[in-house]
């Protein structure tokens, strides 16, 4: 009986450790829970500063959540979370500091400037989905030679739509196609990250650099001559398009794998 009754025990003191094992550094630093407010519940989108103990801790943080920042220093990281990781974290015993003023701000519509005629609602330095695509067609009109546009595929919005929205994926090939032979060849890929509005334009800028200072500027000219340069200034524009709207999309709008979180 006295066996028995020490085997249970050594079950019982293993699976206890096994459970502990599970549980973040952060919990065992912070036994004392934070209540889930009134206050925070009624928030839809949170923008808070989570505090991590250890580089494990944050390794952990950083496969889950929509990290912004790190301040390695003071041991926090700025993340937006929802609702539902809110309370998985206070669960864990995570010490969260909500930032009131990001969060209201935090998906806020953008609004264009009273004088704005074009580029993002609020952002007019930054070229919308379709402004992006007409500047790399009236480039290829305006250098003929010097450039090719090359349909790579479909968006997943005009795949699933049969072709009635979405968009195509279009790479801009740079070159000067009456020069022969062997060419090394260098590939861009921009706006995989919707929100990241300054990828594609600093593409497409760089684009509009080449081709304006081609036959001014030798080492331009020589690039061109020599190499092919194939840039993909806009490669999620089902979620950019998102994002436009003043919504903080960062990934692609595919929602039939199973996949929830295609927003962060």
């Amino acid at each position: 009986m006295i066996r028995i009754t020490l085997l249970i025990r050594s079950v019982f003191i293993a699976f206890l450790a096994g459970l502990l094992m599970l549980i973040p550094h952060s919990m065992a630093a912070n036994p004392s829970i934070p209540a889930f407010s009134r206050e925070t519940a009624a928030i839809t989108n949170i923008v808070a500063q989570v505090y991590f103990s250890d580089r494990d801790d944050l390794n952990w943080l950083a496969g889950n959540l929509d990290i912004w920042e790190v301040n390695h220093k003071d041991g926090y990281l700025t993340a937006a979370l929802r609702p539902d990781q809110y309370a998985d974290l206070t669960l864990r015993g995570y010490r969260i500091e909500i930032d009131k003023t990001k969060s209201a701000l935090y998906e806020k519509p953008s609004k264009a400037f009273p004088e704005q005629i074009s580029g993002i609602p609020g952002y007019p330095c930054y070229r919308t989905v379709e402004e992006t695509f007409s500047t790399m067609q009236a480039l290829e009109s305006e250098y003929p030679n010097l450039v090719s546009m090359v349909d790579v595929g479909d968006s997943w919005e005009k795949i699933i739509s049969g072709g009635t929205t979405g968009y195509d994926i279009s790479v801009m090939v740079l070159g000067n196609k009456s020069t022969s032979g062997p060419k090394a060849r260098f590939f861009l890929l921009a706006e995989l990250h919707a929100r990241e509005y300054v990828t594609s334009e600093t593409a497409l800028r760089f684009a509009e650099h080449l081709l304006s200072r081609y036959s001014i500027d030798p080492d331009i000219t020589w690039l061109l001559d020599f190499s092919e340069l194939h840039i993909l200034p806009m490669a999620n524009p089902d979620g950019r398009k998102q994002a436009e709207m003043g919504i903080s999309w960062r990934k692609n709008i595919d929602n039939d794998d199973g996949c929830t979180s295609s927003h962060f």
